[in-house]
């Protein structure tokens, strides 16, 4: 297990991240992904995770809302170390909910807050907390997380914008505060591509890290309602295409898959993880010759 990072160069351990998107956008589909990945130790979209415990404060749906999301998601782990606020009577601070969580499961490595901005005091600036109270909130979270060595991501929504007066950068559409963005370690950030059409399933992942480089991914919703990356789907369809041309039961090496991946564009990753997914389906299975597949009948 690695020390040093949650969510391999993006997330650092004892740190506070943020991760953010309008509503509608998948934010909670695609924290609660990553928070499945984070439990079993796997990938989320190519970046390795590691174990820890987690636990889920919701300061905005209630548990049968998160027990749903969970449901669909596939991360019903998390309802055994979820609070949620909306149906307990908790005050909307920081230190209250921390307390509360850390009084239930001291063993919390990982502290997941979905609607973190709530827990801000202070003036605020219209609907907003002002950029002086989001400073000086994030540093607490941080103070603590670091005395404590606890991780904290927190959950918000995007500022809601006039048409044309929207924020460049999509760090700072968090809550209508670049603080978010500017006193937190990584950022994510999730974007619908059509905006005007909620029913386009395409979406941006910009992921920001403190101490790396930035990256976006093209992610698109499956029928089932969960995030998968746009190559994926293609890869998917056009390897499963080369697999029903193949022969069963007969022992066939990793390079005659690699190669007609990247003949199709496709990297060496995304052909390893396909044949993953296919052993776990059940569809093929590793031979007794070490780097050769079979292709399996299946009813």
């Amino acid at each position: 297990m690695s020390t040093d990072f949650v969510v391999d160069r993006i997330l650092p351990t004892n740190q506070t991240h943020i991760i953010g998107g309008a509503s509608g956008s998948g934010k909670t589909t695609v924290m609660f992904q990553l928070l499945k990945a984070i439990q079993e130790g796997t990938e989320w979209f190519g970046y390795q995770c590691y174990s820890l415990p987690i636990s889920y404060v919701s300061c905005d749906r209630s548990l049968k809302e998160v027990d749903g999301t969970c449901k669909r998601v596939g991360c019903e782990f998390l309802m055994e170390r979820t609070i949620s606020t909306v149906n307990e009577p908790i005050q909307d601070k920081f230190t209250t909910v921390y307390e509360q969580v850390m009084s239930r499961w001291p063993d919390t490595k990982m502290l997941v807050i979905d609607g973190f901005g709530l827990l801000c005091q202070g003036r605020r600036s219209g609907d907003y907390p002002s950029y002086g109270d989001v400073a000086q909130f994030l540093k607490v979270c941080q103070r603590r997380a670091i005395h404590d060595q606890v991780t904290i991501l927190g959950s918000d929504h995007d500022a809601k914008t006039k048409h044309g007066l929207g924020y460049d950068n999509p760090k700072d559409r968090i809550l209508g505060s670049s603080a978010w963005a500017g006193f937190s370690s990584s950022v994510i950030h999730i974007d619908m591509v059509n905006p005007a059409n909620p029913q386009d399933p395409d979406r941006l992942l910009h992921i920001f890290p403190r101490d790396a480089i930035a990256s976006v991914l093209e992610l698109t919703f499956t029928d089932q309602g969960v995030l998968i990356e746009k190559t994926k789907q293609l890869a998917d369809f056009i390897l499963d295409e080369f697999l029903r041309t193949l022969p069963f039961d007969e022992s066939i090496h990793l390079q005659i898959f690699v190669d007609y991946g990247e003949k199709k564009g496709f990297t060496k990753r995304t052909v390893q993880r396909w044949l993953n997914d296919r052993i776990k389906e059940g569809s093929m299975a590793r031979s007794d010759q070490r780097g050769f597949y079979r292709r399996l009948r299946t009813s």
